[in-house]
């Protein structure tokens, strides 16, 4: 067993702002799914038809991907420091 070189205060601290970029890239995720909820289920039914799409196609249908904006900064690693 490693014994940690940081406080219980810190351990809490660094679960606290994970959890937080967590949670933001889960929403963050959802929204850009839910805003190109068209184009999965298109592709959903390309890979159903075909089973498999060529790198292009891939590319070319990741191109189509909008993200919707956030409103909010996307944190970083630095948000930890």
């Amino acid at each position: 067993m490693s014994r940690r070189l940081y406080s219980e205060q810190t351990a809490r601290e660094l679960d606290v702002a994970i959890r937080g970029l967590v949670e933001t890239a889960q929403a963050e995720a959802r929204r850009i799914l839910e805003g190109n909820r068209e184009l999965l289920e298109e592709g959903a039914r390309q890979l159903l038809a075909r089973e498999t799409l060529a790198d292009a196609e891939l590319e070319a249908f990741l191109r189509r991907v909008v993200a919707p904006p956030t409103g909010q900064p996307r944190p970083t690693a630095t948000a930890l420091q």
